[in-house]
């Protein structure tokens, strides 16, 4: 399915890359493909199907479906991580949070630094351990891709009212994405900091 990923997918990232879904034969394809068809119907683009190497120190291969949208201005994850092998130990450890997580997070950032998200999940404070900048809006699993995008974008629309010298940035390939989470991270250390 990367056969529509941009020319800047040869840059690499200590902490993501570039995969084939093939390689990763435990994963639950009919739910990835499912749901990235939903977004293409919105028009959204992949960007690729992505690794993510940090995750996979923890747990076995994190495996990532992102896409963006026509504008570039929204980035759609898919995501399934099961916990596979070593799992007995970490639900010794942990217990059933770490077995299974399925979702979807919609990412959009802005020229001022700060990020909206949309993610599916339990409902819990938005608010919970987020460094200043990034606002965070939960819907439950059962909400519509269309309706998720809709809740997006009235969040977007929200923050440019607020900040009318603010634009969302542009992500349409790897190398923007990966940019992207970084500033995210660098963001959060400064914070803790």
């Amino acid at each position: 399915m990367n056969e529509n990923i941009g020319q800047d997918t040869k840059e690499s990232n200590p902490d993501f890359k570039l995969v084939d879904a093939k390689d990763f034969p435990w994963l639950d394809l009919n739910y990835y493909d499912r749901i990235a068809a939903e977004f293409q119907l919105k028009g959204f683009a992949l960007i690729g199907d992505i690794e993510f190497v940090c995750f996979s120190e923890i747990l076995p291969r994190g495996f990532h479906r992102t896409l963006s949208s026509r504008d570039g201005i929204i980035v759609a994850e898919i995501f399934h991580e099961k916990v596979r092998g070593f799992d007995l130990v970490l639900r010794l450890l942990f217990g059933r949070l770490f077995l299974s997580c399925k979702g979807i997070h919609l990412t959009t950032e802005f020229s001022d630094g700060n990020f909206v998200y949309t993610v599916t999940g339990k409902n819990r404070k938005n608010s919970d351990l987020l460094p200043a900048g990034i606002i965070k809006q939960v819907v439950a699993p059962t909400t519509s891709i269309r309706d998720m995008i809709e809740i997006h974008k009235s969040r977007i629309k929200e923050h440019i009212q607020q900040n009318p010298d603010n634009n969302a940035l542009t992500l349409r390939t790897f190398q923007q994405w990966t940019e992207s989470l970084n500033r995210v991270k660098s963001s959060s250390k400064q914070i803790q900091t």
